[in-house]
């Protein structure tokens, strides 16, 4: 090999590493179902090094205004596809009753995690999840 073909291997091989979370994150969310709850949204994130549990998460969507008090989405982020809301029955003493439950899309976990990195410093708008 020539020098001009080992600088490039090593300049790939650098940008491979530089890619790992990003790639790593990626595949996360492409590994999910159609959606996931917020919960399992928080553990996503902190795998990903952004150090926010489930309650964290909630409380900083309320600040951002992205989920209202009860913890349902406003319905801008509904229309744009980011979030489904879910209606679950269950079994009460007293009959069946109806609850509902946020549920993330694989489009708004990447709004999510970007706006994340974005107010954490994880890494440039170059490095970021692209929306779908």
């Amino acid at each position: 090999m020539n020098i001009k073909s080992l600088s490039k291997n090593k300049q790939l091989t650098e940008k491979v590493e530089q890619d790992k979370p990003k790639v790593n994150l990626a595949n996360q969310i492409s590994q999910s179902k159609d959606t996931i709850s917020i919960g399992k949204l928080a553990k996503v994130v902190h795998d990903n090094h952004i150090k926010v549990g489930r309650n964290k998460l909630f409380k900083w969507l309320r600040d951002k205004k992205i989920l209202q008090n009860d913890n349902t989405p406003y319905q801008i982020f509904i229309d744009h596809g980011y979030f489904k809301v879910v209606e679950i029955p269950k079994q009460t003493n007293y009959g069946y009753k109806i609850f509902t439950q946020t549920r993330v899309t694989t489009k708004g976990q990447k709004y999510i995690v970007n706006k994340l990195k974005d107010e954490f410093g994880i890494y440039d708008k170059q490095n970021k999840l692209k929306d779908v």
